[in-house]
């Protein structure tokens, strides 16, 4: 929709300020259908200005939360005394309509009766924060679009910004629109870098979505993040986090390292032989490409079309031998990659697999688009088409995902690794003994443990491990339970080397 409006040369603008919450119960497939229509209707009856697209939560209480969704445009509007008649079947405002803009006159119609049928309930969770705290910060937004930069003002100043109010403090960063009159993005980002009073202030650009360049090309203009529009929250934060990335991070990237989290190749171990993968991708050609890569490395595959099959594989292995990882495509039909991941986050699969490792495969190579998929809570991500090698690394550490957590802050994480090291061992100990004396309730139960503990330390090879031996000891399989347990022994040898930093734990 958004290649649609911007070749009419119409603003796309979506507002969602006023939904804090991460996750609700509700109905997204329907809401989805619901907001095509409507947004489909502006595009087709508008030939100039711009489209806004707002979305709210209202809370009522017991009931929990409604959700507010409107789309407004420039477009030709319709008569008062026609309004009535909109939601009726096969209703247009005149034949003309038809002959013009094409259409039955049914989707209104349809709009409406999904609202009536939907019914949803919702429950509140938890508030939708920035992985960067600004809170106090001074942002400058430029663009020339009134209403988009009332959307993305309120929901910078959401999060605690100040927002075109440097109160006597500079700029912590700037937001620049590509396409403006006189000076377009491109060429202020020059000026600010030529400009010795503030060449240092932190860019982030906003394109349309199908404008060339690479992450390396907008650099050179001085950017360190762009993202296509129509601008979401995950945007702003991904470029957020971009912005105010490390020097350790920056250097990272640079070198070519752009998997964050700590890697270890699961063919020095061999460790990749017989484990169980989900793959979630709708084409077939590039089903068979990995597929014929997991079965060389001696990897059992299920395929899913699509998220919502996705979902039901995971479902359908609650009792089974659970998959080690998830790998899914993010342009998918019916569920992309991001909502899937955000289902299987919130338990819609199963508390056995929120946390687990969830790669994505992406036909974009950029940099910035890992600070997407993070902003997805997925673990890592490859780029099309995937390389073997690259697909045998699978991370043992989500390195960001703990940061984010800790909230950047170095001594907690400090803190919850030293107290990780003091406790674990013991209960492997546990696990050990109650292995060895068959005592299968004690094997399932100290296994949980270990998977709760480093699950918070976002350690997802070892998470993994312990929910396999958690649901061994549950099914009472001993030969399963034996064969996982060697893996503990790279612990033990961890625990005798000396590591340089937290890193290395």
């Amino acid at each position: 929709m958004a290649v649609r409006t911007q070749e009419k040369d119409i603003e796309l603008i979506l507002d969602v300020s006023d939904i804090d919450e991460i996750m609700v119960n509700g109905d997204p497939g329907r809401v989805r259908q619901i907001l095509t229509n409507l947004v489909g209707n502006a595009i087709k009856f508008t030939d100039s200005g711009e489209i806004v697209v707002r979305a709210g939560l209202k809370n009522i209480g017991e009931q929990g939360l409604v959700l507010y969704c409107s789309v407004t445009d420039t477009g030709v509007g319709i008569p008062q005394d026609k309004q009535s008649t909109l939601f009726e079947l096969f209703s247009q405002v005149d034949a003309s309509t038809t002959r013009k803009y094409g259409g039955t006159g049914l989707g209104l119609s349809i709009v409406k009766q999904l609202c009536e049928l939907m019914n949803g309930k919702s429950q509140q969770l938890a508030q939708k924060l920035p992985t960067v705290d600004i809170f106090d910060m001074s942002i400058l937004l430029v663009d020339d679009n009134t209403s988009k930069r009332k959307v993305i003002k309120d929901q910078l100043v959401r999060w605690g910004a100040h927002v075109v109010d440097p109160r006597f403090k500079p700029f912590a960063a700037v937001f620049i629109d590509m396409d403006m009159p006189i000076t377009d993005g491109l060429k202020l980002g020059i000026t600010i870098r030529q400009d010795g009073r503030i060449n240092d202030v932190p860019l982030s650009l906003m394109t349309q979505t199908a404008a060339a360049g690479n992450a390396e090309f907008y650099a050179e203009f001085g950017f360190s993040f762009h993202f296509p529009k129509p601008t979401t929250t995950a945007d702003l934060d991904a470029a957020l986090s971009a912005m105010f990335a490390t020097a350790d991070e920056i250097d990272a990237a640079e070198s070519g390292q752009t998997h964050q989290s700590l890697e270890v190749s699961l063919a020095r171990d061999h460790s990749i032989q017989g484990a169980r993968v989900l793959l979630a991708e709708d084409n077939t050609v590039n089903q068979e490409v990995a597929l014929d890569i997991l079965l060389d490395m001696g990897v059992t595959t299920d395929v899913a079309a699509n998220g919502l099959e996705a979902l039901h594989c995971l479902k359908q292995r609650q009792t089974l031998e659970p998959y080690q990882v998830i790998l899914v495509d993010c342009q998918m039909p019916e569920m992309d990659g991001y909502e899937t991941t955000r289902c299987i986050r919130a338990g819609d699969a199963g508390s056995q697999f929120e946390q687990i490792p969830i790669i994505a495969m992406t036909a974009n190579a950029m940099k910035e688009d890992r600070g997407i998929c993070i902003a997805a809570a997925m673990s890592d991500y490859l780029s099309k088409p995937v390389v073997p090698d690259e697909l045998l690394q699978l991370p043992i550490w989500d390195r960001q995902a703990l940061f984010v957590r800790v909230r950047k802050k170095q001594e907690r994480v400090t803190k919850l690794v030293t107290l990780a090291a003091s406790t674990t061992p013991e209960t492997i100990e546990v696990l050990k003994l109650a292995v060895t004396n068959k005592e299968h309730d004690t094997v399932s139960a100290a296994a949980h443990s270990i998977k709760g503990l480093v699950a918070n330390l976002s350690g997802l090879r070892m998470q993994s491990m312990a929910n396999q031996i958690e649901l061994a000891g549950k099914l009472g399989e001993e030969d399963k339970v034996a064969t996982l347990l060697p893996a503990n022994r790279a612990i033990e040898q961890a625990k005798t080397e000396q590591p340089t930093d937290t890193a290395s734990v």
